[in-house]
Formats: C-alpha cells, sequence, structure tokens
C-alpha cells in the first residue's frame, strides 16, 4: 500500500512526510482492515507533526499520521464479531485502551491511563489502508458519504465544548478563535437560539470582533481555540468572577485570581459520545459556507503548508481506488 510517513516531527515547509510503498501487515484477532476512502487533516496533525505537542508525541517513527478517517472494511480478525468486511466505519482519534479500567468500562476510553491515539501511538489514514482494533470503531450511517468527515473531528470538538456549558439559555456566551471548531461552535448554538459573539484576534469587516473588545463582567463563558496564552489569560480576565473558560491549548497561562471563582476547562480529546453527537449534528445541521481542499497522497506536503495559512479551511485527503 501506498503511505505518508513522518520520519521525525519537523516544519511543514521542510517536506516532513515520506510517501512509500509498504506492505501490508497482518490482522490481530481483535483488529480490522479498512480500505481508506478519506483522511482529514486537523490543527492537531499539524501540531504533532511539527513537534509542538511534545507530551503527545510517542517514540514511534516513522510514523503514519491522521486520525480523522472514512472508509470500508476490507479484511476482519477472527475474533470480529460486531462488524462485516464491507462496512462503512469511522476511525477517530481514540486508537486503543486497556479495556479493562473503570474509565473504558463506561466507554471513556480518552481518560484510559494506557490509552493510545491513532497517527501518534499507531499508524494513522494517511494511506490507502489502516488497520484498527475494531471496538474502536464507529459504524457509518448511510446518509454520511464519503467525504462527510470534513467536519467530524473538528465537530467533535465543538460538541465537546458545548456540552460544558452550563445554563446555556441564560449565560452570556463568547467565542474567541477563527478555526473551524470556533466556527462550528458559534454556529451550533446560533442554530439553538443561544446568543453567542465571536471575537477575533484583530478587527474584521465582518460582525466578529476584536477579543481585545471584550467587555469586562460581561461573559459568564468564554470558548477559546487560540493557541495563544496571551489570549486566553486576557479572554480570562475579562470572564465574570464564577464565570467557565474552555479552551484547547496546551500553553502554560497563569491561573486566574483566587478570589475570582473561576472555572477552567481543558478541552482535552472527544469522546465516543461526543463523535456519535457529531455525526447527529451533520445529520440535523448544515454546517454554512464550508471551504474545503482536497488532495491525493502524493500532495500531503503541499497540503500541510497551505494549512498554514488557512485555519478555517478544512483539507481532506480522498483516494481515488
Amino acid at each position: 500500500m501506498k503511505a505518508a510517513f513522518l520520519i521525525k516531527p519537523s516544519k511543514v515547509f521542510d517536506k516532513p512526510l515520506v510517501i512509500k510503498n509498504v506492505k501490508n501487515k497482518d490482522l490481530a484477532n481483535d483488529e480490522v482492515r479498512i480500505r481508506v476512502k478519506s483522511c482529514g487533516i486537523c490543527k492537531l496533525d499539524l501540531e504533532l507533526i511539527e513537534g509542538k505537542r511534545e507530551r503527545e508525541i510517542s517514540e514511534k517513527f516513522p510514523i503514519i499520521p491522521g486520525h480523522e478517517v472514512i472508509g470500508i472494511i476490507d479484511e476482519i480478525g477472527k475474533n470480529v464479531h460486531e462488524l462485516n468486511e464491507g462496512d462503512r466505519v469511522a476511525l477517530g482519534l481514540i486508537y486503543d485502551s486497556c479495556n479493562s479500567c473503570d474509565a473504558c468500562q463506561e466507554n471513556r476510553f480518552e481518560l484510559c491511563e494506557e490509552l493510545k491515539v491513532t497517527g501518534v501511538h499507531a499508524d494513522g489514514g494517511l494511506a490507502e489502508y489502516v488497520i484498527a482494533k475494531a471496538n474502536k470503531l464507529i459504524k457509518l450511517p448511510s446518509w454520511i458519504s464519503d467525504d462527510d468527515n470534513h467536519a467530524l473531528c473538528e465537530l467533535a470538538f465543538a460538541m465537546k465544548a458545548i456540552g460544558y456549558i452550563e445554563r446555556p439559555f441564560e449565560n452570556k456566551i463568547a467565542v474567541v478563535g477563527e478555526d473551524l471548531i470556533s466556527k462550528f461552535v458559534s454556529e451550533i448554538l446560533r442554530s439553538r437560539n443561544i446568543e453567542v459573539k465571536v471575537f477575533v484576534k484583530k478587527n474584521s469587516n465582518g460582525e466578529n470582533q476584536d477579543y481585545k473588545s471584550i467587555e469586562k463582567g460581561r461573559f459568564d463563558i468564554a470558548i477559546v481555540t487560540y493557541d495563544i496564552p496571551e489570549i486566553i489569560e486576557n479572554v480570562m480576565s475579562r470572564l465574570k468572577k464564577g464565570g467557565t473558560l474552555i479552551y484547547f491549548s496546551q500553553a502554560v497561562i497563569k491561573l486566574p485570581n483566587f478570589f475570582e471563582n473561576k472555572k477552567l476547562i481543558s478541552i482535552g480529546i472527544p469522546s465516543y459520545r461526543d463523535v456519535r453527537k457529531a455525526i447527529e449534528e451533520l445529520r440535523y445541521t448544515k454546517i454554512k459556507d464550508l471551504e474545503k481542499m482536497v488532495f491525493d497522497i502524493e500532495n500531503v506536503n503541499e497540503a500541510l503548508m497551505k494549512m498554514k495559512q488557512k485555519s478555517h479551511v478544512k483539507f481532506l485527503m480522498l483516494n481515488k481506488a
């Protein structure tokens, strides 16, 4: 099969992914082989490839990145009974876990101490085929097309963030960011008739305002998707006392004033429940004006370079075969 390997973390302008032809590996009894129809790449992939998330990066190199896979099961292990060849499935960030701890027993695999992440601890989907654990796949409904995962990862992150909002119709909510996650959060909340204000790094000609214009003490909740400590801290300082800040960063930030009773929530990776919510959201809510750029595996490095300039665009690898 053809696959894109990350030899070692490096800047995307150095073209870090190398295309190789390799043999398919044998399946374990609890695994399936998926013929990849599409694989999205997101900001998390970009950060991992460039080595910006040192705490999350494994020592497994070379490795095939990519955790947003939609494909068709091509072969199943002998102990796999819940899936069949020909099933269309999605593989996400959660590649494997211990399956026996309290978190796993509650299907909270993302909290397992032995969690393995797709494209980080195990080969991912920037390839023609990917091997996955059968119990970590989601069988897709027929109404999702092969390129509908253009939104599935970011949408799952958005659903997780929204899940942390208490009393959404009563709280004043600010969304601070200009990537796909911030777009989805604001659009979904507005589709539910929940008032939300969107702020960005700089003034724009549209409805979004500069984050420095946030009125202090106005908002109960802020969702920040920038990975910039100064922005996170600035927004946190402007929240109401007792407010909640939900953020998507590994940045080291200063804690809020002890007497302000503010809550910080680091989003972490989506659970299976969040992914399923995202799938349902795709069914009932049309994401507006989503710009996609489609590429084939040979052009993956060029796609990564374009991602550096276009955080609001979804990049999607499609396999033609």
